[in-house]
């Protein structure tokens, strides 16, 4: 009997057994090469491509519900009331307190400052600090604070007077009545972002919390009765700009 070809296509091979001996692992010429660098191409574009690498868990930032500080480390999106019958002086601290990324509502007297806040309470859309001036028409300043302490008590938001007065009295009188901070006029941007940082921060509720209640309305003193540099008396005088 004839003696088997030898494996892989060897001298006793057919020219017909190419095709054959590349599919088994042998040699193959030009145009089957070719072939396989086609058919792998198509094969590559009907797979679908996946993403080269994943990120690292490194690299990936978690997501955060916090939103940046704003100027000055503000908190961002403070809603803010200015109480000032003054329309020059409550323009200069509206401007200055949007500039440091706060919403701003006004009213001109007292009455309305404390209706305005009573009224946002009772909404559930409360305001976050209140910028109160002391001499104002219909109701001062400390009248209000005092009728804002004594229906929300320390629920209620942080109140810095802002007069043009520096008087030991003054000072002593805003505190009796549960102002939270006393800031004199004229004001620039340091010094009241300073304020609404320490006066919105977390750890000032439990101070807030702590202080005694306000005194009655009949107790507490008013603007008008107190010593005003001159001996103005109750005569009311727009404060300087800001």
């Amino acid at each position: 009997a004839p003696a088997p070809p030898p494996p892989g296509g060897g001298a006793g091979a057919a020219p017909g057994d190419n095709k054959l001996v590349g599919a088994v692992g042998g040699r193959r010429g030009p145009a089957a090469k070719e072939e396989d660098k086609q058919t792998a191409s198509k094969e590559s574009q009907a797979e679908p491509k996946e993403p080269a690498s994943a990120p690292s868990a490194a690299r990936v930032s978690a997501p955060t519900t916090t939103a940046p500080a704003g100027p000055e480390g503000v908190p961002p999106g403070l809603r803010v009331l200015v109480v000032e019958d003054n329309a020059i002086c409550q323009k200069v601290a509206r401007k200055m307190l949007e500039r440091l990324g706060c919403a701003v509502d006004a009213a001109l007297n007292g009455l309305e400052g404390s209706n305005a806040v009573l009224d946002a309470a009772a909404a559930g859309r409360g305001y976050d600090f209140i910028l109160m001036d002391l001499r104002m028409p219909v109701m001062d300043g400390i009248e209000a604070t005092v009728k804002i302490r004594r229906e929300l008590g320390a629920e209620g938001p942080p109140i810095l007077a802002f007069t043009a007065e520096v008087g030991s009295e003054v000072r002593e009188v805003c505190e009796e009545a549960g102002f939270d901070g006393f800031m004199s006029k004229p004001a620039d941007r340091d010094a009241l972002a300073a304020e609404l940082c320490r006066l919105t921060a977390p750890d000032y509720t439990a101070v807030r919390a702590a202080k005694p209640a306000a005194a009655a309305v009949g107790k507490a003193k008013s603007s008008a009765s107190l010593s005003f540099p001159g001996g103005v008396g109750d005569v009311d005088i727009p404060p300087p700009s800001l």
